[in-house]
């Protein structure tokens, strides 16, 4: 049962990563691990966020045996499917009824895993760290002692925290202090830098990460009560685990929210997502146990639940793909550039400035070649000025100018020119706040553009054909 549930989870999860074009960050290390494998790691170290070498290696692996094979949609993402997988398979091995339902039916799991991104290991060392203690009684074994040394050298950075605390919880004393001594390592070479200052509601942040911890669409009415349900019994019946577990999931879920504050970076669900196997194991314990009261006989009940919250919020998120998502959404940038191309549309127009690159190297896949104009422009003025030439996958050069909106524009010797905006203050913005700024909303009738090209949820009809990125 556990290998066909692991298998049927690995290919489900090629499908969305097959599916999903690279967004912003994935872009990034992509285009970093082309450049070979010592100048990847030089350009991590020089991020203002900590990470493991060992995602860069694995990744650098996987491009020297599945490049040719794959397309890169799925080589560069094998990584984090394969520990969704190993995620998986490990729900099956802790003796908790719904469990493995909602681990193979996790929104935050299945987004974060088809990515080229480091936090399906988070997710997993999560897993990890919580059977480690779960199963304190029983003897250490050998596939667990290699998975724990695994991703304490190939993990997220976080996660290598969490799983070295379980190794101590339980005394395992050398696994422990090597784990820390790698993460004192890693911090050393990374500079300690202020990310500037954001502003911080948090009660949204509440309310984020506890759909990060299950599953978005409202389960956490749901969840919750099952959580702190989880949380009291087996409190009663082991206390020594209960504040094992507690300990560990203040460290997974309360302690990124912390650094993310105290360093002035801006909160994403993701960072969080470490906790979410011990949430959703003790939303299984408590619902377990509500199942076990036989005078109340709520069994069939509680089934329903189970089911409720971990198959509707998933097909809602993956299947129907409305929001909210605990991550980024699943971007489709390759097949919105071949529906324009092949439209026969000759100019857009493309709003999403977080995305810009990534967008101009797929149209530039199905040119099979590099624009042959590039250069900033103002547009939205009374008309659109030449600034200069712009420089290869430029983004973030500046603010908006009174007369206009900087953007690239790039055109291919096909005809086909499209523009894209360099503010990347525009990056976090809604539909909302685009329409009502005057500047911003001038770009959505300037004569220019065939085509409309965004990444808002919801958007009001205009007379310009639009395309969603997602």
């Amino acid at each position: 049962m556990k290998l066909v549930f692991a298998f049927s989870w690995f290919l489900v999860a090629l499908f969305f990563a097959y599916h999903r074009s690279f967004w912003g960050d994935e872009f990034n290390r992509l285009q970093d691990l082309k450049l070979g494998l010592i100048p990847s790691l030089q350009k991590l170290f020089t991020e203002p966020s900590p990470f493991t070498p060992g995602e860069v290696i694995l990744n650098f692996i996987f491009q020297i045996f599945f490049s040719e094979i794959f397309s890169e949609e799925i080589w560069a993402r094998l990584q984090g499917i394969g520990w969704g997988v190993a995620t998986v398979w490990l729900a099956f091995t802790c003796r908790l009824c719904a469990l493995p339902l909602f681990v193979f039916f996790s929104v935050p799991l299945m987004m974060l895993s088809v990515e080229m991104r480091p936090y399906g290991s988070l997710f997993f060392s999560g897993a990890l760290a919580f059977k480690i203690i779960w199963d304190s009684e029983i003897k250490f074994s050998k596939p667990t002692q290699s998975l724990a040394l695994f991703s304490i050298f190939f993990g997220h950075l976080y996660g290598v925290c969490f799983v070295s605390l379980a190794l101590l919880f339980c005394r395992h004393w050398f696994k422990a202090f090597l784990g820390f001594v790698f993460v004192a390592i890693i911090l050393l070479r990374f500079p300690v830098a202020s990310q500037g200052s954001n502003v911080y509601v948090f009660s949204e942040i509440f309310k984020q990460t506890l759909g990060a911890l299950g599953n978005p669409h409202k389960a956490t009415y749901i969840l919750f009560p099952a959580f702190l349900l989880g949380g009291f019994f087996l409190f009663k019946e082991n206390k020594t685990r209960f504040l094992k577990l507690g300990l560990l999931l203040f460290a997974a879920v309360f302690i990124p929210v912390l650094v993310a504050v105290k360093s002035g970076y801006f909160f994403v669900p993701r960072q969080v997502i470490g906790g979410s196997f011990l949430y959703l194991a003790l939303c299984s314990f408590g619902f377990q146990k509500l199942a076990e009261q036989e005078k109340f006989k709520l069994k069939p009940f509680v089934y329903a639940l189970c089911f409720v919250v971990s198959v509707v919020p998933w097909v809602l998120c993956m299947v129907l793909k409305i929001p909210p998502f605990p991550n980024q959404p699943m971007h489709r940038f390759q097949k919105v550039a071949h529906e324009i191309v092949d439209g026969g549309y000759k100019s857009a127009l493309f709003l999403d400035a977080c995305n810009q690159t990534n967008f101009e190297y797929y149209v530039s896949q199905i040119f099979q070649k590099a624009p042959t104009i590039r250069e900033e422009v103002k547009i939205g003025a009374a008309r659109t000025s030449v600034l200069g030439k712009a420089p290869p996958l430029a983004k973030g050069l500046g603010g908006a100018p009174d007369d206009g909106v900087r953007a690239v524009k790039a055109c291919w010797d096909e005809g086909f020119c499209v523009h894209l905006l360099l503010d990347t203050s525009l990056c976090s913005i809604g539909s909302d706040t685009f329409l009502q700024n005057p500047q911003l909303s001038a770009l959505l009738k300037f004569e220019s553009f065939d085509v409309i090209v965004h990444s808002f949820h919801l958007f009001p009809a205009f007379q310009k054909p639009a395309f969603r990125t997602w």
